[in-house]
């Protein structure tokens, strides 16, 4: 159980799986492939590792492995200022579960507040972004 035959490596190759080894593992805290001693390890896999570098404890991170960069969110009140700013000159129309709406349209709601219809999802919903967010609202439904 001490190793572990690296896929694609015809046994060539083997990591350590058990713990107080050292391994090479991406550190997540310092971004670059270093080596690591193995704290935790099961059915042959390794688990968690802490950084020889940095001290930090984290899990096993192949440094092969593809390193994605995240985007920046953007906050859902700015989503809401950009598409809100061009058409606030409009009038307001309150919201009615008997409503019709287009896209674009300006709606007053009674608990989301203000908002913008941003897509047409069929005759009786749309999705109305607010300043908390994306809502789907029902529309054109008779009152029973």
């Amino acid at each position: 159980m001490g190793n572990k035959t690296i896929p694609g490596t015809a046994g060539k190759e083997t990591l350590p799986t058990t713990a107080g080894k050292e391994i090479v593992s991406m550190c997540t805290k310092c971004k670059l492939p270093l080596e690591h001693t193995i704290i935790a390890a099961a059915d042959g896999k390794v688990l968690k590792v802490q950084c020889k570098i940095c001290g930090g404890q984290h899990r096993f991170v192949s440094p092969d492995a593809k390193v994605t960069v995240r985007r920046p969110r953007v906050k859902k009140e700015q989503v809401w200022e950009q598409l809100i700013k061009p058409v606030s000159s409009k009038t307001k129309i309150p919201y009615t579960l008997s409503g019709r709406y287009r896209g674009n349209d300006l709606i007053d709601h009674p608990v989301f507040g203000i908002g913008i219809v941003k897509e047409i999802l069929s005759k009786e919903k749309f999705l109305v972004v607010f300043k908390e967010g994306e809502k789907l609202l029902a529309s054109g439904r008779l009152p029973v």
